[in-house]
């Protein structure tokens, strides 16, 4: 019916976002569509909506964007961000692979794959809820984000990375890499641990992490 596919897109300005998760990307995206890769709720029902458009038809490339949703389900704002590997040009394709709330916001791992090279850049980025952006971070590590955490009671970020691509090496040993970032976008501490195998999840426990 005309309700229920209203009630799966919200509109922001001309543009029509997905309320529903998808989890790949067709190589075939056209410019006119959004894709919504993921979705966080805040305590107080607003909303999250992380995912990617083709908005530039002359470079065509993945471009991310956050779209927050009000408490009343109306919709917020949208933000686009389209990262570059090591120039001021468009040069990459962009995903937002790793995102968490705060208590004044949210923060994402944007990771960039440059478009002729194939090499990787990720970037930690951190806004409240009216969109204004509090760091913008450039991480040293490259390799492919695996968790991304949130520690309310330091205001830290806690993130691990390991492999290159999406899919995990089971076999081979591989680095793993944990590191603690604070809220200004400082290094607090960073471990490094080789292991075989994969990595499911990092998790939260009284005094550290498993």
């Amino acid at each position: 019916s005309q309700e229920a596919s209203n009630n799966k897109y919200l509109k922001f300005g001309t543009s029509n976002i997905p309320l529903f998760v998808i989890d790949s990307i067709s190589p075939t995206l056209d410019n006119a569509t959004f894709i919504t890769t993921k979705q966080l709720v805040g305590a107080d029902g607003s909303k999250y909506l992380f995912g990617v458009s083709k908005p530039d038809k002359k470079n065509n490339n993945l471009v991310p964007y956050v779209a927050r949703v009000n408490p009343d389900g109306k919709a917020g704002w949208i933000q686009n961000y389209n990262l570059s590997v090591d120039s001021a040009v468009v040069d990459a394709n962009s995903i937002i692979k790793a995102a968490v709330l705060t208590q004044e916001g949210c923060a994402f791992v944007v990771s960039s794959t440059h478009l002729s090279r194939g090499d990787q850049a990720n970037t930690l980025v951190y806004i409240t809820e009216k969109k204004e952006e509090k760091f913008r971070k450039r991480l040293k590590k490259s390799a492919a984000i695996r968790d991304l955490l949130y520690v309310e009671e330091s205001n830290t970020f806690v993130m691990s990375f390991k492999g290159n691509s999406d899919e995990q090496n089971f076999s081979n040993l591989e680095k793993l890499v944990v590191m603690s970032m604070n809220a200004l976008g400082d290094l607090v501490w960073r471990r490094d641990i080789e292991m075989a195998g994969t990595l499911q999840n990092l998790l939260r426990v009284r005094d550290g992490f498993v």
